[in-house]
């Protein structure tokens, strides 16, 4: 799995541009890490039979999947379990901006922007959501830069904006792309209002700051 950024950002020298160079090492981890999260997520399929009942069953337990998304859910995921990355990626991708905005306004944030040119609002993007000062201060460290990489960081993956901007290669729409997706679904799926990983933040320092 190709990292985008190396063609569309300058980073420079570790001395000069840290901050730069972990994000684009974290994107590189992903390519890296691909056979194994595709190992890993097929062993679970087996071992525990998952399907996509169950996946929909498992999600729905989770708060900040609205019972109204269910059916693109339902469409992303049936797309990933017969391997249909390219369908699947566009499917879930907003299904995952739409959980972290859910969270992020169970934190008490504004998700909605007064639009001066309409009258209307402009909605709250997941790259304001990831770096917002409520956000960094409630959601584990680890987890945000994971995130931030994965789908908003001009400098790693920054799938996000590519799919929603149409700027994405072909080519980076595969499997081992698409069981990363998947598994941001299963990473939001596990928190709850409760849990102290969804309102505190993690033990040591902060890659992305």
């Amino acid at each position: 799995m190709k990292n985008p950024a190396q063609n569309s950002v300058e980073i420079n020298t570790i001395y000069d541009d840290l901050d730069g160079r972990t994000v684009q090492h974290a994107g590189d981890l992903f390519g890296w890490y691909a056979p194994w999260m595709y190992f890993a997520l097929d062993r679970t399929k087996e071992k525990h039979g998952v399907d996509l009942d169950s996946l929909i069953r498992w999600l729905q337990q989770c708060p900040y999947f609205a019972a109204s998304r269910e059916p693109l859910l339902r469409a992303g995921l049936n797309a990933w379990l017969n391997d249909q990355p390219v369908e699947a990626i566009h499917i879930l991708v907003p299904q995952v901006e739409a959980a972290l905005r859910d969270i992020f306004g169970s934190l008490g944030a504004i998700t909605h922007h007064p639009d001066p040119n309409t009258g209307g609002f402009r909605v709250v993007g997941m790259g304001e959501i990831l770096s917002h000062e409520t956000f960094k201060a409630r959601a584990p460290n680890d987890i945000r830069f994971h995130f931030r990489v994965l789908y908003s960081d001009s400098r790693g993956i920054n799938l996000r904006n590519h799919v929603a901007h149409g700027l994405a290669h072909p080519s980076i729409f595969n499997m081992g792309l698409a069981n990363w997706v998947v598994h941001s679904l299963l990473l939001i799926g596990v928190l709850r209002p409760t849990d102290p990983a969804a309102t505190a933040p993690s033990a040591g320092s902060d890659p992305s700051t």
